[in-house]
């Protein structure tokens, strides 16, 4: 079907029927949009931390910086 064809099919109900059909349109529209389920959902930070753990115990290249944290920061001006 067309979309010409729907517009004169759509033409054809009445007020409440059209309001009906739209609002489900909508619903179909939010449903499609909505993120995924949490079955499927993106692994959490914390999971990617886990994994990394181990780099950050035994790589000093990674941790570096590290000795500065007692430091103040002090912003450019």
């Amino acid at each position: 079907m067309t979309q010409a064809q729907i517009l004169t099919e759509f033409q054809k109900l009445t007020m409440p029927q059209q309001l009906d059909l739209l609002q489900t349109a909508l619903d179909v529209l939010r449903k499609n949009m909505s993120p995924s389920p949490p079955s499927v959902a993106k692994p959490s930070l914390a999971d990617a931390a886990q994994q990394l753990l181990t780099d950050y115990q035994t790589d000093s290249e990674l941790t570096c910086f590290t000795a500065l944290d007692g430091e103040p920061i002090h912003a450019a001006r």
